[in-house]
């Protein structure tokens, strides 16, 4: 069980680190309106 936890946290780790080297885990400053708006042109919400 120990080991499970282990392995588990052990490669999530490394695959966090390897998005983070190729595409980077934070939007850039490009995007203040939204992630929604700025990939797809599109509101995930509508507040009024």
């Amino acid at each position: 069980m120990v080991l499970c936890i282990g392995l588990s946290l052990a490669l999530t780790w490394g695959i966090t680190l390897l998005l983070a080297k190729t595409v980077g885990l934070r939007p850039t400053e490009e995007e203040p309106q939204g992630l929604d708006i700025a990939d797809h042109g599109e509101e995930g919400y509508q507040h009024s």
